[in-house]
């Protein structure tokens, strides 16, 4: 389960635990204001659907931050010590788009069965998109986006001795 919150700062990935057939719970303290969950699961022999689910947390009236994502000529982010730089090819509806995750010389651990885990939200959180590595042993990762406009990535990998860290990036997918 992936919750963003409607500026598309905030970004939790949880893993809920099953209690018994068909119930799931996770739990996560979050700040006030106004989230989408998206529930990414693959049913046996059915289509996997993603629908994002709105919900607040605390007060209703609120008002919602405007999103206003705007992409950098700087791929490069830095976090905890760590670096990630993003290279990315194909971005138009036209065909693949390939996003090339340069690691700095960190090799990633295995987190949830892959060396990485890519989301890629719309700045409208309509279309959602979740993907995984090309290979076992590398951080290039490959989708299809069929609308153009601004995009937000996350980037999430595992390191030994900091644990999980998110990357966040925006791309401009055209036409």
């Amino acid at each position: 389960m992936i919750i963003v919150s409607n500026d598309l700062e905030s970004f939790i990935h949880l893993h809920p635990k099953r209690v018994e057939n068909g119930v799931y719970v996770a739990s996560k303290e979050l700040e006030g204001g106004s989230y989408q969950a998206f529930v990414d699961i693959a049913p046996k022999k059915r289509n996997n659907v993603v629908q994002p689910n709105d919900f607040q947390v605390g007060e209703e009236d609120q008002p919602s931050p405007l999103v206003s994502l705007s992409a950098s000529e700087d791929r490069t982010q830095g976090i905890d010590g760590k670096t990630a730089t993003l290279e990315a090819e194909g971005l138009s509806t036209n065909g693949p788009t390939t996003l090339d995750f340069y690691l700095h010389g960190e090799d990633p651990e295995p987190y949830l069965g892959a060396l990485g885990h890519v989301v890629i939200l719309d700045e409208d959180a309509e279309t959602f998109i979740h993907v995984h590595p090309t290979s076992d042993n590398g951080t290039t990762f490959e989708t299809h986006i069929d609308h153009p406009g601004l995009y937000k990535v996350w980037a999430e990998f595992k390191y030994e001795d900091d644990g999980l860290i998110t990357f966040a990036f925006i791309i401009q997918v055209e036409e």
